[in-house]
């Protein structure tokens, strides 16, 4: 027997504005999305959520669900998208104790200091990213074949500003296939640094893009650590932003 939808009026999730926040820039995302279905996929799967938990909490089939996320039904409304967004927060608070959305609220509180943010479909690798933003591998192009599922620009100079070293942990400890790139950058030191203080499970592929050329600290680092080092040579941050925005599909 699914649950009844009304079960969770009393302790909706929206209640606090923080999650609030989050659950409208998960369907704000979908709804904007190309393909609004395969975006609810995606969103699922970071989740750690399967259909039929999703559906039973929205008290819907878990047909109904399957059928939007492979585009077999239009796209969904905006309420049942809401209602989605709510399901996933609800489900991870209960689940995983929070620990997908309090990621995810971290990263948003980061406004300042993040200048994009997006996830792929399907997977690129660190070779594909280092075409695309017309880059070069100054470490570790050995694990060029690594698989990326999404990317974050970062300002640099914000980053030092407003970051603390917790932060760095959301945007790298939850990234473990992402590509991180680092603007305005001196000489690519201080993001290796980072890395090297905060170990993480999986690394990143990481981005730099301004310096002429790379501090021989962060080279030593990012080869030690195993991370794929690309220094990129496009223009400007909109290029870089566009270039990423391009790679790949986007949900």
């Amino acid at each position: 027997m699914r649950r009844s939808g009304k079960r969770h009026v009393s302790r909706s999730p929206l209640e606090d504005p923080r999650l609030r926040e989050a659950a409208s820039w998960i369907a704000g995302r979908i709804c904007i999305a190309n393909q609004p279905g395969r975006a609810m996929r995606a969103w699922r799967e970071r989740f750690d959520l399967q259909t039929s938990e999703v559906a039973e909490w929205m008290d819907v089939s878990p047909s109904v669900l399957t059928d939007y996320e492979r585009g077999r039904r239009r796209s969904p409304g905006v309420q049942f998208v809401r209602r989605f967004a709510e399901a996933l927060i609800a489900l991870d608070l209960e689940k995983y104790r929070g620990r997908h959305v309090r990621e995810l609220v971290g990263v948003l509180g980061l406004t300042r200091a993040v200048l994009a943010i997006g996830e792929y479909v399907y997977p690129v690798t660190a070779q594909d990213v280092c075409d695309a933003v017309k880059g070069e591998f100054v470490a570790s192009e050995d694990r060029a074949d690594v698989p990326v599922y999404g990317f974050t620009v970062i300002d640099s100079i914000q980053a030092i500003l407003t970051m603390s070293g917790y932060d760095y942990l959301l945007l790298f400890g939850r990234s473990l296939n992402r590509v991180v790139a680092f603007t305005k950058v001196g000489s690519g030191r201080s993001p290796l640094v980072a890395i090297r203080v905060f170990p993480i499970k999986a690394h990143p592929v990481v981005v730099l893009h301004g310096p002429e050329h790379v501090d021989r600290v962060a080279i030593r680092i990012a080869e030690a650590e195993r991370v794929p080092l690309i220094l990129s040579k496009v223009g400007s941050v909109k290029e870089l932003i566009e270039a990423f925005q391009s790679l790949g599909k986007m949900p």
